[in-house]
């Protein structure tokens, strides 16, 4: 039987054996993100979400290997559902043991699902508006204003109505997701680009550029809104977090090239880092040196990658 279009027993296993091992190093995040969330009451979704997604890229570390390989997706669902329902189990009973079980259950559910997704895409989609010049409006320019629209409603909003807790979170989440969809998929890596003929210079000066701009879009896009319902509100929380949105996606875009599926821990580390600064209730701006300092370190280790890339020391294929 051929493992590349059936399912067959091994395979899993030889997916396994296949990946990098430097993914292994994100071993001890898990239980600093165990320690940190789980005993934070509602914050347990989060955790447990995080927690699932990472130890599903452990145990699956090329996640779009069964489309790539002819698997349909009822074969490809097949298989990874013998991975994530264990360990969606497992990690929600594990924060149901200090936190809510509704909320553990619930991330440790969306955290399945985000990965399942992901596995089941066909592989990195790469088009002129990805690996070419900036075409103006494009899907990534698109989506960042649609986000930062969102955002910035729900900015104003939560200014007027809701508990703090609410405020706390709910404006941050339109760009979060807007940021781990294109950490992930949205800006092509120096892979895709490399497989497709782009010099190196070229995928590099093509993702600045384009990172730049969609995140001044965000910053923009997000400010308006926001003005119209209350003119009142401070509006520098947008220009923040389009700087940490900047670091961010450079760092993930960059991670790739050494450990595949690492892209969403910069997108984490800055959004847990600025996701108090669109918070209209508490808003402090003494609060902005925490995102300066963190966006600081993510561009210095997406400099640290990106750079010695363009010269020829880091190499992106792997066996």
């Amino acid at each position: 039987m051929n493992p590349m279009t059936h399912l067959d027993r091994d395979f899993l296993w030889f997916q396994f054996k296949a990946g990098p091992g430097l993914r292994f190093l994100q071993l001890p995040m898990i239980p600093l993100f165990y320690l940190v969330f789980a005993f934070a009451g509602g914050w347990a979704w989060l955790g447990s979400l995080v927690c699932c997604v990472m130890v599903a890229f452990l145990l699956i570390p090329e996640p779009k290997t069964f489309r790539a390989y002819g698997m349909n997706r009822a074969r490809a669902r097949q298989q990874l559902l013998f991975v994530l329902v264990p360990v969606t189990l497992l990690v929600a009973l594990a924060f149901a043991q200090v936190a809510p079980p509704v909320s553990s259950f619930t991330g440790a559910l969306l955290g399945a699902a985000v990965h399942l997704v992901t596995c089941l895409q066909g592989g990195e989609s790469a088009n002129r508006e990805t690996l070419g010049r900036l075409h103006l409006p494009g899907k990534i320019e698109i989506f960042a204003i649609l986000a930062g629209v969102l955002a910035g409603a729900l900015y104003g909003l939560c200014a007027k109505v809701g508990p703090e807790w609410l405020a706390a979170i709910v404006p941050a989440i339109p760009l979060l997701a807007y940021w781990a969809w294109a950490a992930s998929d949205g800006f092509t890596s120096a892979a895709v680009a490399q497989a497709y003929g782009r010099t190196r210079k070229r995928w590099a000066g093509t993702l600045v550029l384009k990172v730049v701009v969609s995140q001044a879009f965000i910053a923009m896009s997000g400010a308006l809104p926001a003005l119209l319902i209350d003119a009142t509100l401070p509006l520098s929380p947008f220009v923040f977090f389009a700087i940490a949105g900047v670091a961010a996606l450079l760092a993930g875009k960059a991670m790739e090239m050494l450990l595949p599926n690492s892209s969403h821990f910069p997108v984490l580390i800055a959004w847990i880092s600025g996701r108090e600064m669109l918070n209209p209730q508490t808003y402090d701006p003494a609060s902005a040196v925490v995102v300066y300092a963190l966006s600081g370190i993510l561009l210095g280790v997406a400099g640290c990658i990106i750079v010695p890339y363009l010269f020829g020391a880091v190499n992106v294929k792997r066996a």
